[in-house]
């Protein structure tokens, strides 16, 4: 079995969620499925610090992560405090490295 300290999550929202579902699925037993809901997390997952390159889904600040089910061909949501990050890195020069209308389809600000 692999041990990891860290956890660093660098994309967009889906790729946030799945950064901090990985920091809860390297510390509590259990499938994935199995933490869909509220508050069915009972171990803080690894330190997680996330870095935003779009701007829009909010990931790097909120206590959810949206996951998709094959079985069921729906989003859903797993919510725990434990998904909070450790750190989050909010550098707007990041959402440059994204082509120019990913871009410009996630800023809330226009």
């Amino acid at each position: 079995m692999n041990r990891y300290d860290l956890i660093v999550g660098l994309g967009g929202g889906s790729v946030l969620d799945m950064a901090k579902v990985a920091s809860i699925a390297a510390t509590n037993s259990g499938s994935v499925k199995s933490f869909i809901g509220v508050d069915k997390i009972s171990q803080p997952g690894l330190p997680k610090i996330l870095m935003p390159t779009t701007s829009g889904t909010g990931s790097e600040v909120t206590a959810n992560a949206i996951v998709s089910s094959e079985d069921d061909a729906i989003k859903t949501g797993i919510v725990s405090p434990h998904l909070l990050a450790d750190a989050a890195i909010v550098d707007p020069c990041l959402t440059l490295t994204m082509p120019k209308k990913v871009t410009t389809a996630t800023d809330l600000t226009l």
